[in-house]
């Protein structure tokens, strides 16, 4: 016996639904934080969003500073964190600039098109702060130097505020500290990192705690912070699912209307 028309529609959208039930909501968390620099004395700020999805972990890690960064010891150089209640092994693959930052060579300087991977490391070193972590310095022995692979470990590819309407940079000569960005800091990141992790499975957005903002190198810049609501994304699959869903009952409500095709 033949299909009729709604039949086989029907039949379809069933076949592409089962398809698309794969996809997951992205968890997401924004974690923010701002106070005093025990490095410089100077007021920072910054944040982190932390979007889970499957087995990726990825942190968008931006300084936040209001008025631009004037110091070295205010570049925003590191982020750690824990799991609570799991261990999973972390692999770092990547490190991106975000759309919209840019790599300053110096303070006039800039490109959106620099490589950034390998600048910032996750293995901890000596004398870890935390479970987790990425950092483009040592910090005072909380992660291994050795492991990053361009720069020199030091500020350079730290991230600087790009707080309008003048952000950090472009700087005219002589602007901030006598000497706080000379050419051994460069390069610079102006806003915003994105670090993308994988061996996240299993772990829950909640289950991220202990969130802290490194600044500076000698190891005392640390600013807690606090997470805001936590968010759930649909992922692209979800929308087609929802639009298929859609599909389906409008073909029901064309059944029930008693609109039919040929069969």
């Amino acid at each position: 016996m033949r299909m009729s028309w709604f039949s086989r529609s029907l039949a379809a959208a069933g076949i592409l639904a089962l398809g698309m039930t794969v996809a997951v909501p992205c968890k997401a968390g924004l974690f923010t934080g701002s106070g005093t620099n025990s490095e410089t004395g100077d007021t920072v700020a910054g944040s982190a969003l932390f979007e889970i999805s499957g087995d990726t972990l990825t942190i968008t890690l931006k300084n936040a500073t209001l008025g631009g960064t004037l110091l070295r010891g205010d570049i925003l150089t590191g982020l750690v964190w824990d799991i609570n209640a799991a261990t999973p092994v972390l692999a770092f693959p990547t490190t991106s600039l975000t759309t919209g930052s840019e790599v300053f060579t110096d303070k006039t300087t800039s490109t959106a098109s620099e490589p950034v991977n390998g600048s910032w490391t996750s293995v901890l070193g000596g004398t870890p702060i935390s479970q987790y972590g990425v950092a483009t310095t040592g910090f005072s022995g909380a992660f291994s130097t050795g492991t990053i692979t361009l720069g020199t470990d030091d500020v350079d590819y730290g991230i600087v505020s790009n707080d309008p309407p003048n952000g950090t940079f472009p700087a005219s000569p002589g602007s901030g500290t006598s000497g706080s960005f000379n050419a051994s800091a460069f390069p610079l990141i102006q806003d915003t990192l994105t670090f993308t992790l994988t061996g996240i499975s299993g772990v829950s957005q909640s289950q991220i705690s202990n969130v802290e903002l490194l600044f500076g190198t000698d190891g005392t810049g640390i600013i807690t912070t606090t997470v805001g609501t936590t968010t759930v994304v649909p992922e692209p699959g979800a929308f087609a699912l929802a639009a298929i869903g859609l599909g389906a009952a409008g073909l029901v409500g064309l059944r029930r209307r008693g609109g039919r095709k040929p069969a």
